[in-house]
């Protein structure tokens, strides 16, 4: 108890011990938002907006109704649930923030989203891999598979890998988003 009052007794002792530590990193300014407001916000800006330059830069057709377009909204919603659920390990804060997130994504039944629910795990897994490799990294395969499976035939190395590192950009991005907002129910 003596060396906690001293120390906040004496100013040159509070000099020297701040000069002996390093300064730390100031964190993210925060700003409290409603759960379901950044949870709508986050669908609209990071599902349902498309990533830039995909219609330009790889034929991806915008529609949601086509093959393309459904799996870039699949991925899309898959990067930044990766992003939440790993915000919400460290953060419970951000749980109403996951469940209105599937509320705007997911049909309201489970029986009507079971296999969109499959989906978005393969999403996710596939993502995974993209992210986190555990094997050297195969992005330009990557690319080319997951366009391909929408009909898309793409052999050029620079398309390809312009492809594949939108994904890790994107999820990034709504990462770093996620550090300046507190979740507030």
């Amino acid at each position: 108890m003596k060396l906690f009052h001293e120390f906040f007794s004496d100013p040159l002792k509070r000099a020297q011990q701040a000069k002996a530590t390093k300064p730390r990193e100031a964190a993210p300014k925060t700003a409290d938002v409603p759960a379901d407001v950044l949870a709508s916000t986050l669908f609209d800006e990071f599902v349902r907006k498309p990533m830039p330059g995909m219609f330009e830069n790889f034929n991806i057709d915008p529609d949601a109704s086509s093959p393309s377009g459904r799996k870039l909204i699949l991925y899309q919603y898959a990067s930044v649930l990766i992003a939440i659920l790993g915000v919400e390990q460290r953060d419970k804060a951000f749980l109403p923030v996951r469940v209105c997130l599937e509320q705007h994504f997911f049909p309201p039944t489970f029986a009507q989203g079971a296999d969109l629910l499959a989906d978005v795990r393969a999403a996710m897994r596939d993502l995974g891999e993209l992210l986190q490799p555990d094997v050297p990294r195969r992005e330009l395969s990557w690319a080319r598979h997951w366009l391909s499976t929408v009909g898309i035939q793409e052999d050029n190395p620079a398309t390809l890998a312009m492809f594949a590192h939108r994904w890790p950009a994107h999820f990034v991005t709504v990462a770093e988003a996620l550090q300046h907002f507190r979740p507030v129910t």
